[in-house]
């Protein structure tokens, strides 16, 4: 036996080994894989149906105004307007007839 065939042996050897480890390595992972989907702990989440608690901002006055957004009912312009966005008064503007005939 010369120094050649016990390289080739050894080369032989090793490669068998890494395919060995291979196959293992996957075996092991599918195994892992089947028996955690089939005995794992599986977790249900059930929502709570309604809110423990009022949402903030949900107050209306008597006109239906929300208060909480900053609405405020403007008796001039018949409608909720938050004041610093638009200002309660009546429009300066005239109405401009359809004909000047």
């Amino acid at each position: 036996m010369g120094l050649m065939d016990i390289k080739k042996e050894l080369t032989t050897v090793t490669l068998f080994s890494k395919i060995v480890a291979m196959v293992l390595a996957v075996a092991l992972s599918f195994i892992g894989f089947y028996f955690g989907v089939k005995y794992g702990k599986s977790v249900s989440v059930q929502a709570d149906p309604k809110p423990t608690q009022e949402l903030i901002g949900g107050n209306k006055d008597e006109y239906g105004c929300m208060i909480g957004a900053g609405y405020s009912w403007c008796v001039e312009k018949n409608k909720c307007l938050r004041p610093w966005e638009e200002p309660c008064e009546k429009s300066s503007l005239r109405e401009v007839p359809a004909s000047l005939e």
